[in-house]
């Protein structure tokens, strides 16, 4: 039977170690502070789950069984294991500095932060939210550790790693909406508004450095707007047009050296596994 390391906290694994250490049911059930009985319907239960007998009694008390040997061997492993990751990760300590992109913070942070702070109890994470120039900017300076950050440009003392894809699209109430709203933060925007303009359906382009001010815009029917569809999909806006009309990688930049840091490789290791790049 192959169990996984939560499997190892169930009631039924527990109580059948203690039987084992005890060699007795009695005895074990006094340590559990259990009654017998429902020590006995737990281990028929643990052996019915298993379709194997666990135990045989001897004159010197209860005898694991060859099936019983090999949980017994398989379980003290895993627990051995679950012990040492426990140790890996009150080990892991220090304070990191992250800058994230506003709209990148909405959908992003919530998928690795309350994990990190719960399994690491010694990290210090602190979140500054700004434009993704400046922040890759403090990376490079060294003021930052970590940035999540918008399209950025290779440079040569940081490592890119590709998150995922954006697409941002016209989002509207409204059927005939006279305003389009967007933000001019990013440069890659300004081909898309010289596209939108060749539409010809909108009565006038206006720019607006709030994503967040734009959403409400839109909800209250003032108007379209040029949204990244993960925050668009906060306000459950409707799309405007299918097309896509901005497309955007979102990617984790740090130093080289970090790299070589335990308390940072560990960091950016559970990053990867939680934010799955």
């Amino acid at each position: 039977m192959n169990l996984g390391l939560e499997q190892i906290l169930r009631d039924e694994y527990i109580y059948f170690l203690q039987i084992v250490e005890e060699g007795s049911l009695s005895r074990a059930s006094e340590k559990l502070e259990i009654g017998q009985p429902s020590l006995s319907k737990a281990l028929a239960k643990l052996e019915k789950k298993i379709g194997e007998k666990l135990f045989f009694r001897s004159r010197s008390g209860l005898k694991l069984t060859p099936s019983g040997e090999v949980l017994r061997v398989q379980l003290e492993s895993l627990t051995s294991r679950l012990h040492h990751s426990k140790n890996e990760t009150e080990n892991v300590r220090g304070s990191y500095n992250i800058g994230v992109h506003p709209v990148v913070a909405h959908f992003l942070t919530p998928k690795y932060l309350p994990k990190l702070l719960v399994e690491y109890p010694k990290l210090k994470i602190f979140t500054h939210l700004m434009e993704s120039r400046k922040a890759l900017d403090l990376v490079c300076k060294g003021e930052l550790d970590f940035a999540f950050v918008v399209n950025p440009k290779p440079l040569p003392d940081l490592i890119i790693h590709k998150i995922v894809s954006e697409k941002s699209y016209i989002y509207s109430q409204i059927k005939n909406p006279p305003v389009l709203y967007y933000n001019s933060e990013m440069i890659q925007v300004l081909s898309s508004v010289a596209e939108i303009k060749s539409l010809q359906k909108f009565k006038r382009i206006e720019s607006i450095d709030s994503y967040e001010l734009i959403g409400k815009l839109i909800l209250e029917k003032g108007g379209a707007g040029l949204l990244p569809e993960n925050l668009a999909n906060t306000f459950k806006l409707k799309k405007h047009y299918a097309k896509s009309f901005l497309n955007v990688d979102i990617c984790l930049v740090y130093r080289y050296e970090l790299s070589s840091n335990l308390n940072a490789k560990t960091l950016i290791q559970e990053m990867k596994k939680m934010l799955k790049f």
